[in-house]
């Protein structure tokens, strides 16, 4: 657990420093937020997948959750297990950014959502290995091993 909290932690930083913003992978002062740490980075609010808790998102960012680095090849996975209420928010899928080119490499992996009006919504993602919701099975020291729910709002612009 702590190897992926420090994976998403490091990924967090890298992102934050390579687009040459001041946010800083902390939580912010919003109430909202609590629970979550967010970082705005680039029209997206960034949280890591391995905390539950709330976050707000203005209308027209994008939300990204980091569930920091994955290898599909031993078995790592992570599933969508409730999806937000299309209304409000959409799902854009699951993104990987791989480590290198070659079969067996490990990703950073990041789950998008892109607002659609205002409102609240929940989120939940699920990590699992070599198994498949609703019978998720962890591997020792790799991955929450309950789901990560997050209470999504959307505000309206201005």
């Amino acid at each position: 657990m702590r190897r992926f909290a420090r994976a998403a932690l490091a990924a967090c930083l890298m992102l934050t420093v390579a687009l040459s913003f001041a946010a800083a992978c902390a939580d912010t002062d919003d109430p909202d937020d609590a629970g979550v740490d967010a970082v705005f980075v680039a029209g997206a609010r960034h949280v890591p997948g391995t905390t539950s808790g709330a976050v707000t998102v203005a209308w027209g960012e994008r939300l990204v959750v980091d569930l920091g680095n994955q290898n599909a090849s031993i078995g790592d996975g992570w599933f969508l297990v409730t999806a937000p209420d299309p209304a409000v928010l959409a799902d854009a899928g699951e993104h990987h950014d791989s480590d290198c080119d070659r079969p067996g490499c490990g990703a950073d992996t990041t789950w998008h959502f892109r607002t659609v009006a205002a409102g609240t919504t929940q989120v939940v993602l699920r990590y699992c290995y070599r198994s498949r919701p609703p019978a998720c099975e962890p591997m020792p020291d790799r991955g929450p091993t309950a789901p990560v729910a997050l209470a999504v709002t959307v505000t309206t612009p201005g």
